[in-house]
């Protein structure tokens, strides 16, 4: 009977500990690797004409891992009041044998920003999109995943974690 209780309460402690670990935006992929948290750090207008506009979208992601992670890719959709403006990625899952080097290292404990340009064609099924654009009044939603490995592309399995923004 006492075996019971003490498995039990060991449980509970290992149940208690991830709890701690766990935020919004992070993930526990197993007991070595954290998910990096990731957060949208700005989402800017650059530039708007009668044509098109640029958008700039940064993302700042944060590695919790005692150990540097390679954020092979993140891919994402970019919503403007509710409005799907954009599909994205930056960087490329590795596939086969590697020849390039389209990933970001973070280190331990580090944090990175990444960040992408779009270019929107005007048009008039977002109309109402391009009047907010012009008034600076978008109420902003990103949602994605992130692709990545500890330290090596080599060492361990390729780990992913979906996210959804608002800014």
């Amino acid at each position: 009977m006492s075996i019971i209780v003490l498995s039990i309460s060991v449980l509970v402690l290992t149940f208690s500990n991830t709890l701690f670990l766990y935020n919004e935006n992070q993930k526990i992929i197993n007991s070595d690797v954290v998910s990096p948290i990731i957060n949208l750090d700005k989402i800017s207008i650059l530039s708007i004409s009668n044509e098109d506009s640029i958008i700039e979208i940064k993302f700042k992601i944060h590695n919790p891992n005692q150990r540097s992670v390679i954020l092979q890719m993140l891919k994402y959709e970019l919503y403007g009041n509710e409005i799907l403006i954009n599909t994205g990625q930056i960087g490329e899952r590795i596939v086969g044998m590697m020849s390039s080097s389209n990933y970001f290292t973070i280190l331990k404990d580090g944090d990175v920003i990444i960040t992408d340009k779009i270019i929107i064609r005007k048009n008039d099924d977002i109309k109402e999109f391009w009047d907010s654009m012009l008034d600076d009044n978008i109420k902003w939603h990103v949602k994605g995943a992130i692709f990545f490995n500890l330290s090596s592309m080599t060492s361990g399995e390729e780990n992913q974690n979906s996210f959804d923004l608002y800014k």
